[in-house]
């Protein structure tokens, strides 16, 4: 009131002035208004956004809290989906074993059964396989597939350098048997000789206990190669090597002398690191030496001419030999030692080897060899020098041969019958006395007939005739019995090459 009333009291250019003044500020407060509310006006566009915003955020919680509930139901399912799988793997894991130990055992019976067949078409044949293998560690390769296959195709399987001693355990195919010579002068394992034949065959071999850690004798029976065989499984270490002996072909030949016989048929089998080329394993001797000698002993005339064996089964004198090699020392003692025992190389001389003489080493040398005598060459058949496997061997090749035998399908226990009349029996024997009389009484007239004839001859009677009379009595003494008493059937276990 007191500004009104000053303003009314001033001049009319004052007022005017101060009206315009008081316009301009309503002016300004219009515009503040105006700008208060364009402002209040986005507030409220504001809070509409953010009642929609919090509407979605409203949605989105409870569409999160649907994921979370969703997710925590995969996860449980994804849990009862881990038991089930894991349920899954080991009945899987349980029948995987299930099924391993069922195709094992598939397998054993086929093999049993592809060895029975084997052994049916070799025993009817006649025939006995050997193989032959530096296998460089015998344990750990006789658990592969390929070694089962390689024994069972074979009825004898010589392994050597096997690294084994008395405490190793070898897995064997069933029906294999085994014999092994283990080296014993160092205490790191080395050498070693296996040899695993078919348990069936064992009777018709011994292993004769000898000395030398070189080599293992196996002697043949008669009944199963027609002749007495003796052969030596082979392995000299490399030259040098710190298990190499001078003496060992010395050791060879003096327990071969001493397990010698007559009429002896000989084998030499293995790897005697040994290089050779083709140089000649045989001595023809000088004839005007032996007309100086003028020798009549036949054994020592045999001696000289046994490489004659060769010539008559069409065995060439001349060896032939991929090798390349040098002969070693080894090598020249070998070819000593087979003139000296009248023995020879096989290998380039018979079977798909023929002419050949295939690297058995490394492919670079020959060391490994079959040395027969001359009289075997006729009953040894299909040898071969096999291609390298490493699964088998380090760096050696396998050698195969046969040798002629009698078929051994009976060497198994064979049944006969054996007929027994049975004991006396006394509730038969008016029986027994009135079969003779009325079935024999032919025999009876014949006997008599027979000793009227020695009464008349009197002094003349020989040993013979006497013989014959009581041989005709026995006979009908013991066809009344078998008709009388009956007889039984005795089983008899009889074991025999046929």
């Amino acid at each position: 009131m007191s500004e009104t009333k000053v303003t009314f009291g001033q001049s009319a250019d004052e007022a005017l002035a101060l009206l315009k003044n008081i316009q301009n500020i309503v002016s300004k407060l219009e515009s503040r208004i105006e700008n208060i509310e364009k402002e209040v006006s986005k507030i409220e566009d504001i809070k509409i956004q953010l009642i929609s915003m919090s509407s979605k955020i409203n949605d989105m919680e409870k569409r999160v809290q649907e994921v979370e509930d969703r997710n925590s139901k995969i996860e449980d399912s994804v849990e009862l989906m881990s038991q089930i799988v894991n349920s899954a793997l080991d009945k899987y894991t349980d029948n995987s074993d299930q099924i391993e130990i069922l195709n094992k055992a598939i397998k054993a019976l086929q093999n049993t059964k592809d060895n029975r067949k084997l052994d049916e078409d070799r025993s009817t044949r006649g025939e006995l396989k050997f193989s032959f293998l530096n296998i460089c560690g015998l344990k750990s390769k006789s658990l592969a597939p390929e070694f089962s296959d390689l024994v069972i195709n074979n009825d004898i399987s010589i392994f050597v350098e096997t690294k084994t001693d008395k405490l190793d355990i070898i897995s064997l195919p069933n029906g294999y048997s085994c014999f092994s010579k283990h080296r014993s002068k160092f205490k790191r394992k080395s050498g070693g000789i296996v040899i695993i034949y078919k348990s069936e065959l064992e009777k018709f071999l011994t292993f004769p206990k000898t000395k030398s850690e070189f080599v293992q004798w196996i002697q043949f029976s008669k009944d199963l190669l027609n002749d007495n065989v003796l052969m030596g499984c082979v392995y000299i270490p490399p030259e040098g090597s710190k298990y190499s002996s001078v003496d060992a072909f010395t050791e060879i030949e003096n327990e071969f002398l001493h397990l010698s016989e007559p009429n002896l048929k000989n084998v030499l089998i293995g790897d005697f690191n040994a290089k050779t080329s083709t140089l000649p394993d045989y001595v023809i001797p000088d004839q005007h030496l032996l007309e100086i000698l003028n020798t009549d002993d036949t054994q020592t005339m045999h001696y000289f001419s046994d490489y004659n064996g060769l010539l008559t089964n069409n065995i060439s004198m001349q060896r032939y030999s991929k090798c390349a090699c040098r002969p070693n020392t080894y090598g020249h003692r070998l070819l000593e030692l087979c003139k000296k025992m009248n023995m020879y190389i096989a290998n380039s001389r018979i079977g798909n080897d023929k002419t050949v003489g295939k690297i058995t080493c490394n492919d670079v040398s020959v060391v490994d060899y079959l040395i027969l005598s001359s009289d075997l060459f006729q009953m040894t058949k299909n040898f071969e020098v096999e291609e390298f496997n490493p699964i088998l061997s380090d760096v050696h090749c396998n050698l195969k041969f046969t040798l002629e035998s009698q078929p051994y399908t009976n060497i198994n226990n064979v049944k006969t019958v054996e007929k027994q009349v049975i004991k006396w029996n006394n509730n038969k024997q008016d029986k027994f006395v009135k079969f003779v009389k009325e079935k024999k009484s032919e025999g009876i007239r014949d006997i008599e007939t027979i000793l009227d004839k020695l009464i008349d001859r009197n002094d003349t009677v020989q040993q013979n005739d006497i013989d014959t009379a009581m041989n005709k009595i026995c006979e009908i003494f013991n066809s009344s019995s078998i008709s009388v008493f009956g007889t039984k059937c005795k089983n008899q276990k009889i074991c025999k090459a046929q």
